[in-house]
């Protein structure tokens, strides 16, 4: 019997013959030691999950079978050639092609930590996930796991990876839809070759104590992890951030690349400067690529209230303007539409659902393609990889990582001279104000010498010494307290990628969507599996809308939401067709 279970389970002899089974590093370094009981844990509960369904289907438990990565490269390249060459040319396809290459070069190394360092619009998204497949493929990785800081991104991205790669390789995974009445629904374990998601998402896990959130975490190991756009990441949590990533690379078999066009200087901080990490660059020459690329003019204007800003975007029929809040988008939008009428003015924010927002960068894609009028006003969910090339850019004043973004939405596929990206400030637009020292910073170091903005080295400068005024290396030490005692709860508790508790609501766009959950008690207790299956969840998601607690706890709010399935709200409230739900409720703005 002891014979038969040892051939079975190899591991049992060596605990039967006193050899250790935790790995000598995990001994040596309690951080390592900390992520293997997350590790061990998630393959418990994923385990758990896989068996308890596959008792109740009467089948056995599914398990994916590893990807064959160099089946999967093959096809990832025969779609890009395709896309490639459906698209209009540009002026900046050989710059674009030399990122791609260079990637690919890179990909070949066995080096656990990597960075791309490249402009906006020169092509990250199928570079990063070229070098992806192709280092899966050359190192034996298991799977690819891509994160991006927005959920709009993580859509438009997962999209073309689909396209490429095909519906049966690609998992979109992120929390739009989790109701927290109903645990376990809706949650993935990330069992797939190539999986698209957020940050929070990742990192939420990894930090977790939550059983349907941990049951991914072994899918990290063996595997390739993407972090796009990392100048997102949460300065206050970088220690634990950076941390895990090093225990991931160093003691887990991961590698990571770091994707932006505004890359942090990582290595100047404690978990990395200590231990001398030094990620390899993938553009051999990160200055000169940024020097080739550069494709707008920057100014600063200082002093502006919203006629003068209303004023100066006017004469432009296509234009952009970027702000700091979900209010000044609107008060911005509003004040275009009482000047020049509804016909050209769009706006776009997390107070619109998802599908609404697509429907209105389509529109304004469409238009510019078209020479159309479109005078755009967004938050700066726009800055992160969207697609649009405008002549004329306004950004309110904001960290250099921000108005950088916003550039890359001016003369992005370099058909003009230069584009302009005018930085504007005044009373009626203040910065956020967790975001004021790097405001501060930013208006101090590039105001009176603006296009230093396209350099490197100046913007390593700028991240140096924006991370020793916020004393990075001193945040989150009750985090990394709590996680040498081992102390899970705890680190779940502290560790928030999103400052401001939100909550999610159901809207009626497109018309008719909450008729489906507006059933009777009866229909509820009849169908409540069928419409609380991961299916019917994922098909409710372009409908919904994050919106702060502090608002959904005010009478007004309350009044205007329903529950006809515990964990699921619809908003019964207005919702504007040009700005979403308001700040006030009942809300409404008619154009």
């Amino acid at each position: 019997m002891l014979a038969a279970l040892s051939e079975e389970i190899p591991e049992i002899a060596k605990a039967l013959s006193g050899e250790p089974l935790v790995p000598d590093s995990w001994r040596k370094d309690p951080r390592a030691a900390e992520f293997g009981v997350r590790m061990l844990h998630s393959v418990l509960v994923d385990a758990d999950y896989l068996d308890t369904a596959a008792h109740f289907a009467s089948a056995p438990p599914e398990v994916r079978a590893d990807a064959d990565f160099s089946a999967l490269v093959a096809r990832f390249e025969q779609g890009r050639h395709r896309l490639i060459n459906s698209r209009a040319m540009s002026t900046i396809d050989v710059q674009r092609d030399a990122v791609y290459q260079a990637s690919i070069d890179a990909a070949r190394s066995p080096e656990p930590l990597f960075r791309l360092s490249a402009p906006t619009g020169s092509g990250k998204t199928l570079a990063a996930a070229g070098f992806a497949l192709h280092h899966a493929a050359t190192h034996h990785k298991r799977r690819v796991i891509v994160a991006v800081p927005y959920t709009s991104i993580t859509e438009q991205n997962a999209a073309i990876y689909r396209r490429l790669l095909g519906d049966d390789v690609v998992l979109e995974h992120h929390s739009a839809v989790e109701p927290t009445g109903l645990p376990g629904r809706g949650v993935e374990n990330w069992d797939a070759p190539f999986v698209v998601t957020t940050t929070v998402q990742l990192f939420d896990s990894l930090f977790s104590n939550r059983p349907t959130k941990t049951r991914k975490l072994h899918h990290l190991t063996n595997a390739v992890i993407i972090l796009d756009e990392v100048q997102a990441l949460p300065q206050e949590l970088l220690p634990p951030i950076l941390g895990a990533l090093q225990i991931l690379t160093q003691h887990f078999g991961s590698t990571v690349l770091l994707a932006s066009a505004t890359q942090p200087t990582f290595e100047s901080l404690g978990p990395w400067r200590d231990l001398r990490i030094q990620p390899k660059e993938v553009v051999p020459d990160p200055a000169t690529l940024f020097r080739d690329l550069r494709r707008v003019e920057y100014e600063w204007q200082s002093g502006w209230a919203m006629d003068q800003l209303v004023a100066a975007v006017s004469p432009h029929e296509q234009s952009l303007v970027v702000v700091n809040t979900t209010r000044s988008a609107r008060q911005v939008a509003q004040a275009l539409v009482e000047r020049l009428g509804p016909s050209s003015v769009r706006h776009l924010s997390t107070r619109m659902c998802r599908s609404h927002r697509a429907e209105v960068l389509a529109e304004v894609r469409s238009r510019l393609a078209a020479g159309q009028a479109v005078r755009l006003v967004s938050t700066s969910l726009i800055e992160a990889g969207v697609d649009v090339d405008f002549p004329i850019v306004f950004r309110a004043e904001a960290p250099a990582s921000s108005i950088i973004q916003a550039a890359g939405r001016a003369n992005r596929e370099g058909r003009l001279r230069a584009g302009r990206v005018v930085v504007f400030s005044g009373p009626d637009f203040a910065p956020i104000r967790s975001l004021a020292t790097a405001t501060q910073l930013t208006r101090g170091r590039f105001s009176a010498e603006p296009g230093a903005l396209d350099s490197p080295a100046a913007l390593g400068a700028y991240y140096r010494q924006l991370f020793a005024a916020l004393n990075v290396d001193d945040n989150a030490s009750d985090i990394q307290a709590s996680r040498r005692g081992l102390a899970f709860a705890d680190v779940a508790k502290k560790f928030r990628m999103i400052d401001e508790d939100t909550d999610t609501v159901v809207v009626d766009w497109p018309l008719g969507i909450q008729a489906q959950l507006k059933l009777s008690a009866t229909e509820r207790v009849r169908s409540g599996l069928d419409v609380l299956s991961m299916e019917f969840l994922r098909r409710l998601q372009p409908a919904t809308v994050q919106l702060p607690r502090r608002l959904l706890t005010t009478a007004d709010f309350a009044a205007n939401i329903t529950e006809p399935v515990p964990g699921l709200r619809l908003w019964l409230g207005a919702y504007d067709p040009l700005t979403g739900i308001g700040d006030s409720a009942p809300y409404s703005f008619v154009y």
